[in-house]
């Protein structure tokens, strides 16, 4: 009878082997070329950028990099730690006191904490180039989280296709479909993210400009503070916070009170009676106004007599404040003078009258 063996293990194949063991060649030759001296030069380049362009950026600001470049300073140290103990590793491992394996592993982590140092080093970067194009205000994070994003995601990708040899086709084949049902879950965070991104490429506003939102009935009016992948958020004049969704963000109308090319014109009304002398209440009326801190003395502010009835003579008052968020507390300065001066000069405001006529019935 002839016998048949049969083997418990199956054979493997030795591309299957290739793609899943570590290529200790493969990190030898990345630790040992110059990409730690370019991943240095790097981290410098943002250090001498931030000294030398953003010297003259606001105290907040200082305050970000102050806090990106301690925790940059942080895994630079660890990094060049791994590198160390890699190199000492290697020489160790080249004269027999070492295990190949060991010194692999340690290179292994070396390479990825690298990596996160280099994200990190770009994120500083984009930081800096956003500042300086936009020394106005401050920068949105939705910019800088999303070149993190991409930064991040091509580090992995070259990690795991360079030191790994993995085939990151089968995975991105599966990662089709599960974008499919992740877009279908999350259709309102999606739609956020992308009204995000829209409202940064129009640019109607920019962090720090009052403005104005309406849709339908709403009416909503805020200081930008922050944007982020879901949301803006404002600050209202009576200091409350407001959180706005970027989908209805980006289909409502946004009015920009922040005067990149005019200051924010106000007005105030004033009814006086036809008795009264109108140059001296004209130039009572701009004495209150002038002067005053928070309103602008170019332009200068103005009075016109805009309209005569049977009662009164309307006279409004045009100024321009220096910021659209003090408008109500410098308004009540500027009023509560404007009737003090009216006073001293003898004029008060026209009070409505009412007029009733009776007729007789004749008699019968």
């Amino acid at each position: 009878m002839q016998s048949i063996s049969v083997s418990s293990t199956s054979p493997i194949p030795s591309g299957f082997l290739r793609s899943t063991l570590l290529d200790t060649q493969r990190i030898r030759q990345i630790l040992d070329s110059e990409a730690p001296i370019v991943l240095l030069m790097i981290v410098v380049l943002a250090w001498v950028a931030y000294k030398l362009l953003l010297r003259a950026v606001s105290r907040e600001r200082h305050k970000i990099f102050q806090a990106h470049f301690k925790n940059l300073s942080l895994h630079a140290g660890l990094a060049i730690a791994l590198y160390a103990a890699y190199s000492s590793l290697a020489w160790a491992s080249a004269e027999g006191w070492s295990s190949p394996t060991t010194t692999a592993y340690v290179g292994l982590v070396a390479i990825a904490w690298g990596l996160a140092v280099l994200v990190k080093s770009l994120r500083i970067i984009a930081y800096e180039y956003l500042f300086f194009t936009s020394m106005k205000a401050g920068v949105p994070l939705l910019l800088v989280n999303m070149l993190t994003l991409v930064f991040s995601l091509i580090a992995t990708a070259w990690y795991l296709t360079s030191i790994f040899r993995l085939d990151l086709t089968p995975i991105l084949a599966t990662s089709a479909v599960l974008s499919i049902i992740l877009g279908l879950a999350l259709q309102d965070t999606i739609g956020n993210l992308f009204a995000g991104v829209s409202l940064q490429f129009d640019k109607p506003f920019e962090l720090g400009d009052w403005i104005e939102v309406r849709s339908g009935g709403d009416r909503i009016v805020g200081r930008a503070e922050e944007m982020s992948w879901r949301s803006v958020l404002l600050r209202a004049t009576t200091d409350e916070l407001i959180t706005l969704p970027n989908r209805w963000l980006a289909q409502a109308q946004i009015i920009n009170y922040a005067g990149r090319s005019s200051p924010p014109l106000r007005q105030q009304s004033f009814r006086v009676p036809h008795t009264a002398p109108i140059g001296v209440v004209k130039s009572a009326l701009l004495r209150a106004f002038t002067g005053q801190p928070g309103v602008l003395r170019e332009p200068a502010p103005a009075a016109l007599l805009m309209e005569t009835t049977e009662n009164f003579l309307l006279i409004k008052v045009f100024y321009c404040v220096e910021d659209y968020g003090t408008q109500f507390s410098v308004g009540d300065r500027c009023l509560e003078q404007a009737l003090l001066n009216l006073r001293e000069i003898g004029v008060e405001l026209a009070k409505p009258q009412l007029e009733v006529r009776t007729e007789a019935r004749p008699s019968n």
